[in-house]
Formats: structure tokens, sequence, C-alpha cells
């Protein structure tokens, strides 16, 4: 059994990986952007911040939904952006009985920019760029989705990184 955490700022495509960890690597692929309350989903219409407790809310919500899905998939990718280090902290903990890798997906701005441009949802560039400050790295697992290395640089990253999942304590 393996749980796959995929994270990062918005736009920077991690959706995307969801996809080819399900295409290609035969994971179930959750995008967490599914669960979100209507609170949550006001404040993004309203381009308001969420506050921390629809935060703590949410992310007890995404440890049921994981625990849950990986009963009946034991190879689980879950997406969701995650800005603070101690919401995936708690994840982590909450979880410490399967086998948990978080993937932090990074690109340029410019690709963000232009990814976020070209979409036509919640989260737009403004909110993004206001966004970006509140994020805290995790050091581990990184992988660079930039579109001009194309699919198969994702494609290799992800067999390195979980090729290196599988052989870690």
């Amino acid at each position: 059994m393996m749980i796959l955490i995929v994270f990062g700022r918005s736009g920077v495509g991690k959706t995307y990986v969801g996809h080819v960890l399900s295409e290609r690597f035969g994971f179930y692929h959750a995008d967490a952007d599914g669960w979100l309350t209507p609170d949550m989903i006001a404040c993004l219409q309203e381009k308001r911040h969420f506050s921390f407790e629809m935060i703590d809310e949410f992310t007890d919500s995404i440890i049921t939904q994981a625990r849950e899905l990986a009963r009946h998939h034991p190879r689980l990718a879950i997406t969701q952006a995650l800005y603070r280090s101690s919401n995936r902290q708690h994840i982590a903990t909450a979880l410490s009985d399967r086998h948990l890798q978080f993937i932090h997906v990074e690109t340029s701005r410019e690709v963000t920019d232009r990814r976020l441009l070209a979409r036509n949802d919640w989260v737009d560039l403004k909110y993004a760029h206001e966004m970006d400050p509140y994020f805290q790295a995790m050091p581990e697992a990184f992988l660079v989705n930039n579109t001009a290395e194309g699919p198969a640089h994702v494609e290799a990253q992800l067999a390195e990184l979980l090729d290196r999942a599988r052989t870690s304590p």
C-alpha cells in the first residue's frame, strides 16, 4: 500500500501529475478540490482567504477520505495545494501507519502564470500571487513540472521518486 500526497502552489500542475500517476503508474487519483467545504468554495468565489480553522477542518477531511479510499485503492495519489507545513505534518502523523510519501510539485513563475491565465476556475493569477507568500516549502520529494520538458520528464521524475519511496523504510 502506498499513499502519495501531491502538493504545491496553485498552477504548478498537481492535477496533471495526479493524472500521470494514474495513467502511467496505476495509482487511483483523487483531487481533494472535490472535498472543499461550501465555506471554502464561497471564499474562493469571493477571492477571500481561508481561515486557519477552515484549513484545519479540511485537512481532517483529507485524512478521513485518504483512509477510506486506501481501503479500496492500495496505490492512492491525492492532489491538493496544502500550503501550510503544519497541515502536511498533521496528515503525516495521522497516516503514519501507511506508506505515505509527499511529492512537492514546482515549476517556474512564468509557466505557472501562463497556466493560471489559461484556466478558467476559482484561482486566478491575482489570487494565486496573493497566496504565494503563505506557501511553506517542504524539502522532500521534489518534482519540477515545466512545460518545455514534456510529459516524459515528469514520468522519469515520478519513476525515480517512486523507486526511492519503495526502497525507503
